[in-house]
């Protein structure tokens, strides 16, 4: 028997718009979309992640209430991402030390 690979892209589409609005919030993206990954099994590609379908998502993901907060926030539109990864790494420590929180 040999070894099957899968390759999963975790890249967000912001990642090649614009080499100015990639970056760390590319970055970011592509965090949230593995933490999706392992949380599910699913790659982002297979769910809605507009604002009102990532809610619907994180609820049904099974984790914290701040890890779900934090994941829907990295996957959210630039916009609306942390400003910065180490805001980023903060918060999942955050919700590393305190789960219940949101």
């Amino acid at each position: 028997g040999g070894w099957e690979v899968e390759l999963v892209d975790f890249s967000g589409a912001d990642a090649y718009d614009d080499a100015q609005t990639g970056g760390e919030l590319a970055d970011e993206y592509g965090v949230g979309a593995v933490l999706l990954y392992l949380l599910t099994g699913k790659g982002e590609d297979e769910y809605d992640l507009t604002t009102k379908g990532s809610a619907s998502i994180m609820r049904k993901v099974v984790a914290s209430p701040a890890l779900r907060s934090v994941v829907q926030r990295l996957l959210a539109p630039p916009n609306s991402r942390f400003q910065s990864a180490s805001s980023a790494s903060q918060a999942l420590r955050t919700a590393r030390e305190n789960p219940q929180s949101e």
